[in-house]
């Protein structure tokens, strides 16, 4: 009986980290978009036309004014950035989710280890 309740448990555990990996490896997917972005933007002069993604396919044009960017630093607080100095930031995130991604996934490896020892 207790080890269909530990079964039962790690099964959910599983799913729940699943979800979790899921969530950490779409940001760090959008992170290398954003980097791959920055980097590109770091060649645009001040004076130039852009268009500037707004979602689902719709872009507004725009002209570059300053060769920095506003960055959203947490608690409402945001700061002018150069795309560098941005992307460094960006990077510097990447490899911090990259690394709890790792760890997530070592977790889920044991967890479906534990529910094949259980299975049997």
């Amino acid at each position: 009986m207790e080890s269909r309740q530990e079964y039962a448990e790690i099964v959910e555990q599983i799913h729940k980290v699943r979800e979790y990996a899921n969530v950490l490896e779409r940001h760090v997917d959008d992170l290398r978009t954003i980097s791959d972005t920055l980097e590109k933007c770091e060649t645009i002069k001040v004076g130039h036309d852009i268009l500037v993604p707004l979602g689902s396919g719709l872009f507004c044009k725009a002209e570059i004014k300053s060769e920095k960017i506003i960055l959203n630093v947490g608690a409402g607080i945001c700061v002018e950035k150069t795309f560098s100095e941005a992307n460094e930031i960006v990077k510097k995130q990447l490899a911090e989710v990259s690394s709890v991604l790792t760890q997530v996934q070592t977790n889920l490896n044991y967890l479906v280890a534990r529910e094949n020892e259980l299975r049997k």
